[in-house]
């Protein structure tokens, strides 16, 4: 869930969870936070950088290890196609 506030009003966005079968979950918040920084700074907006890093920290849950686990841009591109 992403929660925005502009003008006084606050704007909530749910973000969809990513369903995988996890084998380990060290890292997968520091995937997360990763991914929604360079998603930031690439231009996206919070919520597209939010939808994206739930998908960086699903995978990277998917392999052993932290560092390791995380997936590069072409993995993630093939994963969401």
């Amino acid at each position: 869930m992403v929660l925005e506030r502009a003008e006084g009003k606050t704007q909530v966005t749910p973000i969809a969870a990513t369903a995988v079968t996890a084998v380990d979950t060290t890292g997968a918040g520091d995937a997360f936070a990763g991914a929604v920084a360079a998603g930031l700074v690439s231009g996206k907006s919070l919520v597209d950088a939010a939808r994206e890093a739930s998908v960086v920290g699903a995978i990277a849950t998917t392999r052993r290890g932290a560092q390791a686990a995380y997936p590069t841009r072409t993995e993630l591109a093939e994963f969401t196609r």
